[in-house]
């Protein structure tokens, strides 16, 4: 392969990982967006929920049957894991790019007195640690996410039995 075919191959394989942080990038603003959405889901049906309770509650003789009331604490429990995990999703991290370390390493030394391949691969091998480093944060976020709706759904389907139960009781 001659210098100048290896030079383009290296400038396209840096192309393409570029494209993929990018593509990293969008993913993890994605990540943080549906977090954002669980914690105004379960807050507001944290927020129904008590209202039902208090529309059926508020004849002076009623009180909530233990089942009904357990199935309350329990969904409002998972409500509140739901929105933590949704938290965490969205807890500001460390910049995930080059660092000025890095940076400074690739800056020192021969550089100038290399060719154009080698710096490439130098910058290929950089970007490559970036992107790593982007999916590590976006597998770890979507497993989270994934708790949380699943937390968020539980929590859902103990309010509903729980609605049943109170809207049943002395019937």
């Amino acid at each position: 392969m001659t210098a100048e075919a290896a030079e383009k191959l290296a400038a396209l394989y840096l192309t393409v990982v570029k494209e993929h942080v990018n593509e990293e990038r969008v993913t993890k603003a994605s990540l943080e967006q549906r977090g954002l959405l669980v914690i105004t889901t379960s807050g507001t049906l944290v927020t129904l929920q008590f209202a039902v309770g208090a529309l059926r509650t508020r004849a002076p003789s009623f009180t909530v049957p233990a089942p009904g009331l357990a199935l309350l604490l329990a969904s409002l429990g998972l409500f509140l894991v739901a929105a933590v995990l949704a938290l965490i999703v969205n807890l500001p991290k460390a910049q995930l790019a080059l660092s000025s370390d890095e940076i400074g390493r690739q800056l020192t030394g021969d550089w100038h007195h290399q060719d154009a391949v080698e710096v490439l691969a130098s910058l290929h091998l950089s970007a490559t640690e970036v992107l790593r480093r982007l999916r590590d944060t976006n597998r770890a976020g979507a497993r989270l996410l994934v708790c949380a709706l699943a937390a968020e759904l539980t929590a859902v389907t103990l309010v509903g039995a729980a609605v049943a139960v109170i809207l049943t009781a002395g019937r």
